[in-house]
Order: C-alpha cells, then sequence, then structure tokens
C-alpha cells in the first residue's frame, strides 16, 4: 500500500508572505507594465500595417515575439525584497528535513509556531533540551562576527552587508518561548542561529546564542550533553503542540 507523502510543516508563514507580496505588489505592476508594453509594441505593428505594408508581416512576428519574451520574463521577474521571502520558505523545508532523522533517537519538532507577532521558524526537543531554530538563508559568504552576522556575497567582493539584529531576535524569540511554556516547567531554551550558505566556520558560539552551519545541526544536537529523561521530552513536546498566540501575549 502507497503512503502519502508528509506535507512539509516548515516555512508556511515565509511561502504565506511571498504569496501575498507577490499578490500586492508584483501582479499591479506587471499587468501596468504588460498593457504599456503591448499598447507600444500594438502602436508600432499599426505604423507598419498602414505605411509599410510589404514589412508590417515581418515586424509583426519580430516584435510580437520581443514582446511575449518580456512578458514572460516580467511574469517571473521577483525584486530581492520579495525573493527572499520565497528563499526563506525553501531553507526552512531544508531545515525540517534534516530534523527528521532524529525522531527515531527521541526528539520532537515543532515548526513555524504562530505567536501571533510572527512566528517561530522550529522548536526542538530531546535529550539535550530545548532549542528555538531560527533558520537563515545568505548568498554570500558568511561568518558571526561581534553578534552580528556579516556577509559577503559571490558577486562583490569589496562591500559586506552586516546583519546587527539577528542574533538579538532570536534570543528575544527563545525567551518569548520558555515564558509561554512556563506551564511545562521550562527554565531554559536555547538559541540557535541555522544558516543555509557559505558559513566556513560551521559552529560558532556568541552570548547566549550558537550559529551553525545547516549540515552541522544534527550531529550538534546529538552531541550536547543529556540534560531531560524522555518522560520530560514528551511533557514539554506535548505543550510545544498547543501552543497558540494567545501564549505569547
Amino acid at each position: 500500500m502507497a503512503h502519502a507523502r508528509t506535507q512539509p510543516q516548515a516555512g508556511r508563514f515565509a511561502e504565506a508572505r511571498y504569496r501575498a507580496l507577490v499578490r500586492s505588489e508584483m501582479r499591479p505592476r506587471a499587468l501596468r507594465a504588460a498593457l504599456q508594453a503591448t499598447l507600444s509594441v500594438g502602436g508600432i505593428v499599426a505604423f507598419f500595417w498602414i505605411f509599410q505594408p510589404h514589412r508590417a508581416v515581418h515586424m509583426s512576428l519580430l516584435l510580437g515575439g520581443m514582446l511575449l519574451g518580456c512578458l514572460v520574463a516580467l511574469a517571473a521577474f521577483r525584486p530581492w525584497w520579495i525573493e527572499k521571502w520565497r528563499a526563506g520558505a525553501e531553507a526552512e523545508r531544508a531545515t525540517e528535513r534534516l530534523l527528521a532523522p532524529l525522531t527515531a533517537e527521541g526528539w520532537h519538532a515543532v515548526h513555524d509556531i504562530d505567536t501571533g507577532r510572527g512566528n517561530l521558524d522550529h522548536v526542538a526537543v530531546g535529550p539535550g533540551g530545548v532549542y528555538l531554530l531560527e533558520t537563515k538563508a545568505r548568498h554570500g559568504r558568511t561568518r558571526f562576527e561581534g553578534d552580528r552576522l556579516v556577509v559577503r556575497r559571490a558577486d562583490d567582493p569589496v562591500e559586506e552587508s552586516w546583519d546587527d539584529q539577528a542574533a538579538h531576535r532570536t534570543r528575544a524569540r527563545a525567551a518569548a518561548l520558555r515564558q509561554a511554556l512556563g506551564r511545562a516547567n521550562v527554565r531554559w531554551v536555547n538559541a540557535v542561529i541555522v544558516l543555509h550558505g557559505d558559513f566556513e566556520a560551521g559552529v560558532a558560539e556568541g552570548e547566549n546564542i550558537t550559529v551553525l552551519h545547516a549540515d552541522r545541526l544534527a550531529d550538534w544536537l546529538r552531541a550536547q550533553p543529556t540534560r531531560l529523561p524522555p518522560y520530560r521530552v514528551k511533557e514539554i513536546a506535548a505543550a510545544l503542540a498547543e501552543l497558540g498566540p494567545e501564549d505569547f501575549g
């Protein structure tokens, strides 16, 4: 008997944000641009049919092909500030897949927890404790320096971009999760940034935060000292499954 494929749970918030931006920002712009381009090409084609009919068929085919190519490219184009949400959703689903094998080792993972003011990408609870995992996709060489992520893109060997908020936000979300899990008597939630991209260090430690390359995630969790017995893991996992926006006040 064939088994139904489990639907990904991670990345739903980012995917919804991506689709909403495409609907609200890209489609109106694309329709306006397509209309303007079609009217312009139509005017040029009309000119040839009226004043140079011997060239009209050739020019109609040429301009029509160019217009079609432009419309296809326009429909597929997404600016970086919209595309980053799609890339983020894909990275979160990749993190979900990396966590899946740990289920057989006593770990539980919950993804895309709605806080009412955003979401928590992933929470893993297992023998090694409770971990708030925030997934980040970075296109370029990344390092963790002075509590900030520094990225140097491959296509720009000079300029670097600094993310001063990623570590702060991740620690704040871990603290909010700890408070939300108060009824399960959780005393500490570890804050972790999971990086997809070029992160040569592999693992970097900061103030109450760890930054990991995604490929290191499963082994790093396995290597954590045992802090929770199996019954506590189950209790906390059950509390995680019941969390909603009202718990994050």
